[in-house]
C-alpha cells in the first residue's frame, strides 16, 4: 500500500540522484524530458506586509513571496531534465481505495549566477536539443556516467527573469 503521508515531490536534487534510495532506480531507468516555455520561482520578500490582503495588493502571494517567471529569450521551448514514475493516490471520498497514477519530478542543481539575484538557490537542469539523446540513452540501469555529466549548473546569457503579480495557473 502506498504511503499516504509521503509528501508530493516536484523536484529532485541532482547531487542526490545516484545515492538516494528514493531516486536511484528512477535515475538509472526512468529519465525523461519535460518541455515547457519557462518556469516559476517563488522567493520570500523581506519586510513583506503582514496581512495577507496587503501582500496580495502588493502583488505577492499570501505567504509574502514574489513570483518570477524565467524563460529563454531566444527559445520558445525549454527542455528540463526529469524523472518519472508510477504511484498511487487515494481517491477522494472513497475510503481505502487507491488509484494508480504517473508523475514526474524536475531535477535541480544549485542556481547559476543569473538566477541568484532573485534570491532563489536552486534551478532546473536545462537540456539543449543536442543533450536530449544523451540524457535519454541507455536506461537499462547499467551506465549512468553519460547522464550524470549533464547534471551541472550553467550560466545562461539569454535568460529573461520577470516578476509576476497575481495568481499563477499551473
Amino acid at each position: 500500500q502506498p504511503n499516504a503521508k509521503a509528501p508530493l515531490a516536484i523536484n529532485a536534487k541532482a547531487e542526490n540522484l545516484t545515492t538516494s534510495k528514493y531516486w536511484k532506480h528512477a535515475f538509472k531507468t526512468r529519465r525523461c524530458v519535460i518541455p515547457c516555455d519557462g518556469w516559476y520561482e517563488w522567493v520570500a520578500v523581506e519586510n513583506a506586509p503582514k496581512a495577507p490582503k496587503d501582500r496580495l495588493a502588493a502583488g505577492l502571494t499570501r505567504g509574502g513571496k514574489q513570483r518570477y517567471f524565467i524563460e529563454f529569450e531566444e527559445s520558445p521551448v525549454v527542455y528540463l531534465a526529469g524523472l518519472y514514475g508510477e504511484g498511487a493516490h487515494k481517491q477522494p471520498g472513497k475510503a481505502g481505495q487507491w488509484q494508480r497514477s504517473s508523475s514526474a519530478v524536475i531535477i535541480t542543481t544549485p542556481a547559476c549566477a543569473n538566477i541568484l539575484p532573485t534570491g532563489h538557490h536552486r534551478q532546473p537542469v536545462v537540456l539543449t536539443e543536442q543533450m536530449i539523446d544523451q540524457w535519454l540513452a541507455n536506461q537499462t540501469g547499467d551506465e549512468i556516467e553519460g547522464p550524470s555529466a549533464l547534471l551541472q549548473s550553467r550560466n545562461y546569457d539569454c535568460l529573461s527573469i520577470k516578476p509576476v503579480s497575481g495568481p499563477v495557473a499551473l
